[in-house]
């Protein structure tokens, strides 16, 4: 049968096993220089597992090994959680919160926490206590400090320790004001201003002895006396300009 979390009473170690000590469920035999850990369950029987959770039995002890094998026919490999971190989305922001989960593997001696999938926190495992927050992540920013704060005081009784490890403005960002809205909309649009220059460049070839240049319909200065190139109606002022050849 294989042990559940709620089945420990304590855990020692780590040891390190010696020449054929101890079998792995397959018969195979556990090497020399093998860390391992002795469970003790509330039922008064001491289990052995190895660092990666998997359970030994001592060589010697064939009574305990033969009942251990019979109650476990299909033996599977122990479920090992991998460190994953939370990813804010946008629609996480438009409701307000996120759900975060954490674990720590109950035979480390580091007791080091780390936060893991979802699924993970989901799936039946022997040797980690988990635990999920309700994170929030948008509105007054003191009132969500508060509410992660106090989120984290509720997890720290199942993981120690874990209210140290976050900050509870963790994947805050501050809300900006109306105003201030508007203001930031304002400085990403790009103003071009307008030109008042309407004249276009002369013809290919014109220069100013010639006279205004084609399409000039602005009216001559009094003393102008530069020809007027052919078609052009201008009126003359006095004194001023003479017609086309």
């Amino acid at each position: 049968m294989a042990i559940t979390q709620g089945d420990i009473e304590r855990v020692s170690g780590p040891y390190l096993t010696r020449k054929s000590e101890f079998l792995y469920s397959d018969l195979h035999p556990v090497k020399e220089g093998v860390s391992y850990y002795n469970v003790y369950t509330k039922d008064k029987r001491k289990r052995y597992v190895d660092i990666k959770l998997k359970l030994i039995v001592p060589m010697r002890d064939d009574s305990l090994f033969q009942r251990y094998v019979i109650a476990n026919p299909n033996v599977k490999r122990e479920v090992y959680l991998n460190s994953h971190g939370v990813r804010i989305k946008d629609k996480d922001r438009k409701v307000g919160s996120v759900n975060r989960f954490f674990a720590e593997y109950m035979l480390d001696d580091e007791h080091q926490i780390f936060e893991i999938k979802e699924a993970d926190y989901s799936r039946g495992t022997n040797f980690y206590n988990k635990v999920s927050l309700n994170w929030s992540l948008t509105g007054n920013k003191e009132q969500v400090k508060l509410q992660n704060e106090e989120e984290l005081e509720r997890a720290d009784k199942i993981l120690s320790g874990i209210k140290y490890l976050l900050n509870p403005l963790e994947f805050y960002e501050e809300e900006l004001t109306k105003h201030e809205t508007i203001q930031e909309k304002l400085s990403r649009l790009k103003f071009v201003p307008d030109s008042t220059d309407t004249s276009s460049d002369p013809p290919s070839g014109w220069s100013a002895g010639d006279g205004p240049p084609p399409g000039d319909r602005r009216p001559l200065p009094p003393g102008d006396r530069r020809p007027l190139p052919p078609g052009d109606r201008r009126p003359l002022p006095p004194g001023g300009g003479r017609g086309p050849y």
